[in-house]
Parts: structure tokens; sequence; C-alpha cells
């Protein structure tokens, strides 16, 4: 296709045996954020984007939407406050934290009736099956839109706000869950993962 493969993809890395009391986990934690925001930097740099790149931080164990901070460098691991640990803390299943995914911040670019929004795709197999909005008219683009006051919206590109001559948003967002669907399988298939019954 000619694309960067990084148009396609977050940036995602596991930061394991993670103990939120300890130094030494926060100083490596740290170091991580950082060198992910530098790389993120150089990318911004090569395709000529002006923005402040920032990374989010998630409890790998699942979060219910809590446990998702916004770092703009290490040095916010290195000064979280007791509020922003507890949040770290909510995991499904109550286990804690041990292990946290670290993930290049994409900011929401859609903006349905004055409010942030993200879109989401349904697929069946191989097949679009629809989509919607999710919306928040009090978090930003650079905030996580998965917290109470969140709604829902249909999916309608009439409704986004956004025209560019040529370049109609339902066929991007399909495309790009078409390519996520392919790669799936591909990897799976890489794997040895058996689906039953499924053709």
């Amino acid at each position: 296709l000619e694309i960067d493969p990084w148009f396609l993809q977050v940036e995602s890395q596991t930061f394991r045996n993670f103990d939120l009391a300890g130094e030494e986990s926060l100083q490596e934690l740290a170091q991580q954020v950082d060198a992910l925001i530098q790389k993120t930097k150089e990318k911004y740099q090569e395709h000529s984007i002006e923005a402040e790149p920032f990374v989010v931080m998630k409890n790998n164990s699942g979060t219910y939407g809590l446990a998702v901070l916004l770092l703009q460098s290490g040095e916010d691991v290195l000064k979280l406050n007791y509020k922003s640990r507890k949040k770290m803390k909510a995991s499904k299943g109550g286990g804690g934290v041990n292990e946290v995914i670290l993930q290049e911040g994409i900011p929401s670019a859609v903006l349905q009736e004055g409010e942030t929004a993200e879109p989401a795709i349904y697929m069946i197999g191989c097949e679009l099956a629809g989509g919607f909005l999710r919306a928040h008219g009090k978090k930003g683009p650079k905030e996580s839109l998965n917290s109470p006051g969140a709604v829902y919206r249909r999916l309608c590109v009439s409704d986004l706000k956004v025209n560019v001559a040529g370049h109609p948003l339902e066929n991007v967002y399909g495309w790009l869950a078409r390519l996520g669907s392919l790669a799936i399988g591909r990897e799976s298939a890489k794997m040895g993962v058996k689906y039953l019954n499924y053709q």
C-alpha cells in the first residue's frame, strides 16, 4: 500500500512486574515512558505533525475505565499522587496492579455537536456491520472518553461535521476495520489458532 505502518497502528508496550510502591520500578517505568515519547516525537517530525506526544498508561488487568492515566513525560510517573495511585489499583477481579500497558496517545479528531467523539466499527466476519460514536461533552481530544458522562451516537458521516472532498470517512473507518480484521486473521493463522465452525 506504500503507507507507513505507523499510521495504521498504535505503538503499545507492556511493563511487567510493576511495583507501584517501588522506587526502582517507578524509575524503570519512567524511562520507558520517555523512550516511547521520544520515538513518537521522531515520527511526528518525520511526518511534519505539529503536536506534543503523550502516553496513555493502563492497568493490564482491565480498568473499568478508571485506571487510565495520561502522561506527558516520565517525570509524571515519578510524581503520581495518592489519587492517581489509587486509580491505578482499580482492576477487574480486584487483582491490583502488577503489569501496565503503555500506549502512544492518539488525540480524538472527531467533534460531534461540540462533543469529543471516537468511532467504533462492528464487523461480522469480514463484513462491516455498522458502528457508533462514543462522545463526551466534558472531555478534550487528549482525554479518555471511557468515563461517566459518555454517550453513544449513531455513526453517520453527515453527523461528523468533517468535510474532506473525495475522502468519505465511512470508507476510511471501514477500510481500517477490514485491515485490522485481516491482520488478526494473518496473526491467528501464523499462531495456529483454530476458529470452530467458522468458514
